[in-house]
């Protein structure tokens, strides 16, 4: 009636918070907590529009037979009144994912909190709370920002900290979502004790071994309370299929044929990743996942695929120095400094038409540019876009040094630790034509802009300078779910380094190289504000978390961050 449609719009103006979604009660954190063995990996929903969202579930399976779902949806949590319901049959060829692109009735307004829940046969799911986009004047909106979830480095408390909070409107993970990688690697030391091996135990190729990974993932209770309670949009980097991944191959693939092809490993990942995780698939199967969001008037998302689609191979210190090794520069630094061939690197990692994105994604995101207006423009994607590079010097190392200390510490007495040689040529650094002309297209439409970039596995900040020296705006990088950084394990004074970066680096702003956490991104129509949440430990549930820094990019103002 017109009298209720009133009273929501009444409801959704005076709304506390962001979107104005209503609490999640605790009868529903309860039911969730308790969900059937049918549904043992949780449910979610994700990239949301003004009328229609993502709904996501697996069912487990006790026969190969195909299983006939039901999925509701209403404005309550007791689904006395439905919105909307349907039905829909999964099989074992999705491995029994459930995955409704729920389309609300005409009457509904965008921007409006639902419950929603799955049912198979007599038992239900766990409720889920999600919500629409709104589709006019908007206020003020919070996100939450992640990347790089290893599930051996430890407890997902992130996640946890996020489905505890009613004030986060959109959750962004921003790549890394699971890593392909097998047992003793890297950050698996305690994970025997933490009762988190994977599975499989060995490194990721064939869809079963993807689809058993992202299994266990969802299968983690604070990933569940984290994905039940707020919407997803989310992208994958090079973990989802393999390491320092580009458009036809990766350096963690082989290239004898002991592995099988790239493309059929990537076609596997792809799949799986689609199956198991609340995102839109393409209507032409292509892979692609770029995609734009509007979030009233306030924010134009572009969700970017720096990764897959059209990344052309990194360039490697390794080619310039005269060693054949796949190792990070650091370790090869101290292997033949004088060889290095400096000309011929810049040369080609200047080469003008090389490409992160790929043309035709360039050429896409210069559209959504020209055609969206609100308020803000943020870029979400999956590594670092502003300049970086390191200033590491002898008085840092600590005498009691790790293996990758004595590396660096080698390297600095033979005097190689040139910033020309600490540049991370898997992020846009690699890329600098990419990054220029990203600039450009930025500052020809007046974007006020924020990027927001994972991978690093720390909590960054800068300022975005293009080459007139103007702002143009600002990136915000948040630090891993759980994944340890290379610094981690080299004993340096880090508090001395991030000192040292901020003052090498004339764009940074922010550097905290030391623990885990997640980013909170305020957005309203006069600044932008990042605020970096830290976690003191992920080897335990019994955790500490703070506020370790806020910083605001006003959009009336050119100077910055402040």
């Amino acid at each position: 009636t017109k009298e209720s449609i009133m009273d929501r719009r009444k409801f959704i103006k005076n709304a506390g918070y962001g979107l104005g979604f209503a609490t999640f009660t605790p009868q529903i954190i309860a039911s969730a907590k308790n969900s059937c063995e049918s549904f043992r990996h949780g449910v979610a929903s994700g990239d949301p529009l003004h009328n229609q969202i993502i709904l996501w579930t697996r069912v487990t399976p006790e026969t190969d037979l195909p299983i006939k779902i039901n999925w509701q949806m209403s404005h309550n949590p007791n689904f006395k009144q439905l919105v909307c319901q349907g039905e829909t049959v999964t099989y074992k060829e999705c491995d029994y994912c459930v995955k409704v692109d729920a389309i609300l009735p005409k009457e509904e307004i965008p921007g409006t909190t639902y419950y929603y829940r799955f049912l198979a046969g007599n038992e239900s799911s766990a409720i889920g709370r999600t919500h629409t986009l709104p589709d006019q004047r908007l206020d003020k909106i919070k996100l939450a920002v992640m990347s790089c979830s290893k599930y051996t480095a430890g407890f997902f408390n992130v996640y946890r900290e996020i489905a505890n909070r009613d004030d986060i409107d959109l959750v962004l993970h921003l790549g890394d979502y699971i890593y392909e990688l097998g047992m003793g690697v890297f950050g698996d030391e305690d994970a025997e004790a933490l009762n988190r091996v994977v599975k499989p135990s060995y490194e990721l190729n064939s869809l079963k071994d993807y689809r058993q990974r992202y299994a266990q993932h969802k299968s983690d209770p604070d990933s569940r309370a984290m994905l039940s309670r707020h919407p997803l949009i989310s992208i994958w980097d090079d973990h989802e299929i393999s390491n320092d991944a580009w458009r036809l191959g990766s350096v963690n693939h082989s290239t004898d044929g002991s592995e099988g092809t790239f493309g059929n490993r990537k076609k596997n990942a792809i799949k799986a990743y689609f199956e198991w995780m609340p995102i839109r698939e393409p209507r032409t199967h292509n892979g692609f996942i770029h995609r734009s969001f509007q979030i009233g008037d306030l924010v134009d998302l572009h969700m970017l695929d720096t990764r897959l689609i059209g990344r052309d191979q990194q360039v490697s210190y390794s080619n310039y120095t005269g060693s054949k090794t796949k190792q990070k520069p650091v370790h090869i630094l101290n292997k033949s400094p004088n060889q290095f061939d400096s000309k011929q690197f810049n040369q080609d990692l200047r080469e003008p038409n090389r490409s992160i994105l790929g043309m035709n994604q360039e050429m896409w995101l210069e559209n959504r540019l020209k055609k969206t207006n609100a308020t803000w423009t943020i870029l979400g994607q999956q590594v670092m876009l502003a300049p970086q590079k390191w200033s590491v010097t002898k008085d840092l190392i600590e005498q009691e040094s790790s293996e990758s200390s004595q590396e660096l510490d080698m390297a600095m007495q033979k005097e190689t630790i040139k910033p020309e040689l600490t540049k991370n040529l898997d992020a846009w650094d690699g890329y600098p034509a990419a990054r220029s002309r990203l600039y450009d297209v930025i500052a020809e439409h007046k974007k006020k802009l924020v990027a927001l970039s994972g991978d690093t596995h720390f909590s960054t900040a800068h300022n975005l300078v293009d080459k007139s020296g103007q702002v143009i705006g600002a990136e915000f990088g948040p630090t891993s779910v759980t994944s340890p950084s290379f610094w981690d394990n080299v004993n340096i004074n880090k508090i001395e380094l991030e000192k040292k970066q901020l003052d090498f680096n004339d764009g940074m702003q922010f550097l905290h190289l030391r623990n885990r956490g997640y980013l909170v991104v305020e957005i309203d129509r006069e600044k932008a504000a990042g605020k970096w949440h830290l976690i003191d430990d992920v080897k335990t549930k019994n955790y500490k978390t703070w506020l370790e820094k806020t910083l605001i990019l006003e959009i009336n103002k050119k100077g910055g961050l402040i």
